[in-house]
């Protein structure tokens, strides 16, 4: 009987430690203070415009996790800037990490700039209908953000609004698609819908699909590709609005990703027209060719697992493929071509097969989160500009007696170190006078 009885009490307090409280702004700092442990559940009953301020000042000089709900009030009508961004007397960067998730009340039209900036243990947002307006940088680098509620489908929602930021936008369903459709490059899914849907199809249930889909992350498993109708799904797949994780089954007609399949090439002024929607894709060993800029522009692809048959990767077949921090290159590949990896950014390491023969022009332009390349001993040529602009390119490995064209490290580091056979030393001292050669020890 005493145990049941201690059990229930028990269970009383912890009830009443993680309830909502309704508070007034006045009141609201004693109630942090004298809070005992546990998440601290608050209802706001007062807030109005005038003194939002109040609230962040007070949740965030306190020790307390809280989870904030602001009640409705007809003054209450926009968050302010930098609600819960509070800079050090320094001027720094300094994190709110005791904001947990927050409940905005109807009649609240905007949602100012940085307001949730940098609340690293943010995790929820629910938004009004009324909600007209989220300026830039309002959820910038909110690491552990997984969901923002949005209910009003002509809220305008800033370019940078989310950066360096990963979280979905929940909407209702009714509304997905337009959501979708006005901002292609943010991430979004149904209200209680799944993560993610997978599919088996056909080439010819493809499109369908996608365009019926309520989910914004697509597994899609293509039963019937090859030579014929992959440039329609590359069509399909580089037009659509959905995160696509895409894997192509073994066809004995399947041989080719033909060139420009997953990009959409240059505006008029020459600059990389961005393809968001393509976020995985695992190729087939019956595919054997990666034609001419097949990824060209694939901005969020950050997985490949490829054909191991492959032997050809066309001129600037990854280029600006910024996601990607691993390329995987064959065995049966002999020739990196011009452009080929261009501005793959995150790639820290190049993995050459011993059959390479030539290194074409700008072939690696812009790697610059590459450190170290180790050049097979089969490398008869690098040509020139290769390696332009990897700044942080230090170290070379030169495996036979390559010839090394001019400006091949241009924009390089002046401090890179060149290690070579002890036998090639002297021809490597006495051809590249300009560079800093040592034997390569074993």
């Amino acid at each position: 009987m005493k145990k049941t009885l201690f059990l229930t009490f028990f269970a009383a307090l912890m009830c009443l430690n993680c309830r909502s409280q309704d508070v007034t702004v006045k009141d609201l700092p004693s109630l942090l203070q004298n809070h005992g442990p546990g998440v601290l559940d608050i209802t706001v009953t007062d807030a109005v415009d005038s003194n939002l301020m109040q609230i962040s000042d007070a949740i965030y000089y306190s020790t307390k996790q809280v989870k904030l709900t602001l009640l409705k009030n007809k003054a209450l009508t926009a968050i302010p800037e930098n609600w819960f961004n509070f800079p050090s007397d320094d001027e720094s960067v300094a994190y709110c990490d005791n904001i947990l998730s927050v409940t905005i009340p109807e009649g609240v039209k905007s949602i100012g700039l940085g307001a949730f900036a940098f609340c690293t243990a943010l995790k929820t947002v629910k938004m009004p209908k009324s909600l007209e307006y989220i300026a830039d940088y309002s959820f910038v680098f909110n690491l552990n953000l997984r969901d923002v509620f949005l209910q009003n489908p002509e809220v305008e929602i800033s370019d940078s609004a989310s950066f360096c930021s990963f979280f979905n936008y929940n909407v209702p369903e009714k509304y997905f698609n337009r959501f979708v459709d006005k901002y292609p490059a943010l991430d979004f899914k149904v209200i209680d819908g799944p993560e993610s849907v997978s599919k088996m199809l056909s080439v010819a249930e493809l499109d369908k699909f996608i365009k019926n889909s309520k989910c914004q992350n697509l597994e899609i498993t293509i039963t019937d590709p090859s030579d014929e109708n992959i440039d329609y799904i590359g069509d399909v797949i580089k037009k659509c609005k959905r995160n696509i994780y895409l894997k192509l089954q073994n066809n004995s007609r399947f041989h080719l990703l033909t060139e420009n399949l997953f990009s959409r090439g240059y505006d008029d002024n020459n600059d990389i027209i961005p393809v968001n929607s393509l976020r995985s894709i695992e190729i087939p060993d019956c595919v054997h060719t990666i034609a001419e800029n097949a990824f060209l522009g694939c901005m969020k692809l950050d997985t490949i697992v490829m054909s191991k048959n492959v032997e050809t990767y066309g001129r600037g077949a990854f280029g600006y493929c910024y996601s990607l921090d691993y390329v995987p290159i064959p065995n049966g590949i002999t020739e990196i071509e011009p452009t080929a990896f261009m501005f793959c950014s995150r790639v820290s390491n190049f993995e050459l097969p011993q059959n390479i023969t030539n290194i074409r022009s700008f072939a690696f332009l812009g790697c610059n989160n590459v450190k170290e390349i180790s050049i097979p001993k089969s490398v008869r040529k690098i040509e020139s500009g290769a390696f332009f602009r990897c700044s942080e390119l230090s170290t070379v490995t030169l495996e036979g007696n390559t010839e090394i064209c001019d400006d091949v490290f241009a924009s390089c580091s002046d401090s890179i170190s060149f290690y070579v056979p002890q036998e090639y030393y002297s021809d490597y001292e006495v051809t590249y006078p300009d560079y800093k050669f040592k034997v390569i020890t074993k």
